[in-house]
């Protein structure tokens, strides 16, 4: 185990998880959001720009990913359930 419990393999794909749901909020606020004098306006439609489609395209393919990342971070915070995940884990790096 390695920092705090997480094997190191876990940490690393968290840093490249996180990496990755940072830039896609970066862009998707450099898309929405446009400065001007008068201060910053939020777009309401992004249909009308030109790579909408595999923006749209590419933001229903990772969003059912990270509800399931996000529920098993809820599912692990319960003790229960951690040692359940736990057990689980065991078994299969066992094999």
């Amino acid at each position: 185990m390695f920092m705090g419990g997480l094997p190191r393999w876990e940490y690393i794909l968290h840093l490249f998880v996180n990496g990755f749901h940072f830039a896609a909020i970066a862009v998707y606020l450099a898309i929405k959001l446009i400065i001007t004098d008068e201060g910053l306006i939020l777009v309401r439609d992004l249909s009308s720009y030109k790579n909408f489609d595999m923006f749209h395209f590419i933001a229903i393919k990772i969003l059912p990913g990270a509800i399931v990342i996000a529920i098993i971070h809820v599912i692990t915070s319960i003790k229960k359930t951690a040692m359940y995940w736990n057990q689980l884990r065991a078994k299969i790096l066992c094999c």
